[in-house]
């Protein structure tokens, strides 16, 4: 080509062509660069003398540069320009989008010798696009699946949107229905406080249109009447000139529910803490400590009228022992919690009292203590109570040991439970080593029960029997004897067995029977010898009579 191509000479093209920021360049119709810019070899990441005199096949794949050929081709046929074209651009930095324009360019005769070309990096501007589709996509996804009702209404003109929530909500058949309704009709007459709904609507629109947004509680109606609680944000947002109000209204019935409940039960906590009978307060952790609150059965426990009054002692005035009180604080501290802990305190009149502590320190954000709270019990009497039954279990344990008898106590699978000292030292077993293990094994050196054991028969009939056992294991005769045990439900649970050792009591039976058959049979004899005299004395005073008879004669 000449100089510059349609007679535009070069040296003003490399002018204009650098001092335009947008991409410039001239093509000739076999597609080669003939000119380019600054701007456009500087995306391209090279110089102008590289790319020009280039095809664009030598640039970009085989299938992108026929695309980009195809658009010029048809320029150059048709010999009209095509502007707008947004296409995406392959760069040494990544793909870019660009809007180019191109034109035909034309010699001194008209002829088309090629094509100028003007392409304008709009990389940003579709993102920007981008975002706001995707935007504008997310708020209609948002306001079309909301859980809360969202409706766009003005003061005057009331509701001219509403999502399906609102539509819901509201107990409306269609959007139709509930773009006529005004925010008085979605209302009571009169809200709690005793304003008309009418007015007060009005009045947290104005609010929220002179300050962009309000927050207020409202009670709401359906369109079937029904009543419900709810929040409701009102937002301020222009289109063009006009204002508008957007209101985000969720129901707020289930968490008023909740709320009421809380507050009954936060009443019946008082209630509870005013007439449970064990003392429960709050104090701090002071050498001497103050308490903060306090219920009446403290103040009782302690024996003062009154709880004003007791609220004004040191907590370490209660402490019999001033010491005591270093060592629970201590112990508190270190642990955090303290649960059942007996300390010996005092009342009001210096009389001592044992009680139990439970406790809890409450710490702040920077680790120091708040105070503590508590829940005193009065155990004295219980403590009186244990160790009468401590005296008499020690009582019962020594009259448990002095019996001679072996004393087994078992459960109803012939396990030892306990073994008094008698047991024990006939067996030559500590009680431990007896615990838990079967009687027939030990006593019979068997695998199961000894079939003329009585406990057989107490467990079936639950009642109690008596039965002499010549096991030669054993070595000895005992007698054996076993009663019932039942749980406090009535439940039959084990026997008391109770084995005395008669080996002498039968032998001295033995040597008495012997004794009263020889007796028996001396006896036998003696009376035998008797009857035979008898007879002799009477036949011998037969003879008499006889002789006397003769005598006469």
């Amino acid at each position: 080509m000449s100089e510059g191509a349609g007679d535009f000479p070069k040296k003003e093209q490399d002018i204009i062509f650098d001092a335009v920021p947008a991409m410039i360049f001239i093509k000739d119709k076999e597609n080669r660069f003939l000119r380019v810019n600054e701007a456009l070899a500087k995306i391209m990441g090279t110089t102008k003398a590289n790319l020009e005199g280039k095809s664009i096949f030598d640039l970009y794949p085989r299938e992108e540069a026929e695309k980009f050929w195809q658009d010029d081709k048809a320029i150059i046929a048709s010999g009209k320009p095509r502007r707008n074209i947004v296409e995406e651009m392959n760069t040494p930095e990544g793909a870019k989008w660009v809007r180019t324009d191109k034109l035909p360019l034309r010699d001194e005769a008209g002829n088309i010798i090629g094509i100028l070309g003007f392409s304008v990096d709009i990389t940003e501007l579709k993102i920007a696009e981008y975002k706001l589709d995707e935007s504008e996509a997310g708020f209609r996804v948002l306001y079309e699946s909301s859980s809360d009702a969202i409706m766009m209404l003005t003061p005057k003109a009331g509701f001219f949107s509403g999502n399906p929530a609102a539509i819901k909500l509201f107990g409306c058949r269609d959007k139709k229905e509930f773009t006529m309704k005004s925010p008085a009709d979605l209302s009571p007459e009169y809200q709690p406080d005793g304003a008309l709904s009418s007015t007060k609507a009005q009045q947290m629109m104005s609010i929220a249109m002179e300050k962009g947004s309000h927050y207020f509680e409202w009670v709401h109606k359906r369109v079937d009447g029904s009543e419900f609680y709810a929040t409701v944000l009102l937002a301020r947002f222009e289109i063009g000139a006009k204002e508008f109000l957007q209101a985000t209204v969720r129901d707020i019935t289930e968490l008023k529910k909740t709320e009421q409940a809380l507050r009954e039960s936060e009443e019946r906590y008082r209630s509870l803490v005013e007439n449970v009978d064990v003392g429960i307060y709050r104090n701090t952790a002071g050498e001497k400590g103050s308490f903060i609150s306090a219920n009446p059965a403290i103040a009782k426990i302690f024996g003062y009228e009154s709880v004003k009054e007791f609220l004004k002692v040191n907590v370490s005035d209660l402490y019999q022992d001033p010491q005591e009180r270093k060592l629970f604080l201590e112990e508190i501290i270190q642990k955090g919690s303290v649960d059942g802990k007996e300390l010996k305190l005092r009342k009001k009149d210096g009389t001592s009292i044992v009680c139990a502590i439970t406790a809890q320190i409450k710490y702040d954000d920077k680790r120091n203590i708040e105070w503590i709270d508590g829940v005193v019990q009065d155990i004295t009497e219980r403590k009186l109570y244990e160790e009468k039954i401590r005296k008499a279990a020690e009582e019962w344990s020594r009259t448990f040991d002095a019996i001679s008898d072996m004393i087994f106590i078992m459960d109803k699978d012939h396990n030892f439970k306990r073994a008094n000292k008698a047991a024990c030292e006939a067996l030559k077993m500590r009680e431990e080593e007896l615990i838990g293990r079967k009687c027939y094994e030990i006593l019979h050196k068997r695998n199961d029960p000894w079939p003329l054991c009585p406990m057989e028969q107490t467990n079936q009939d639950h009642m109690s029997h008596i039965e002499e056992v010549d096991d030669p294991v054993i070595g000895v005769i005992i007698l054996v004897s076993t009663s019932p045990i039942f749980d406090e439900k009535g439940q039959y649970v084990g026997v008391v067995h109770v084995a005395k050792d008669i080996s002498q009591r039968k032998k001295i039976e033995d040597e008495l029977i012997r004794r009263i058959d020889s007796l028996e049979r001396f006896q036998r004899i003696t009376v035998d010898r008797e009857l035979k005299m008898k007879e002799l004395k009477e036949k011998i005073k037969e003879l008499e009579g006889l002789l006397a008879k003769n005598n006469n004669k």
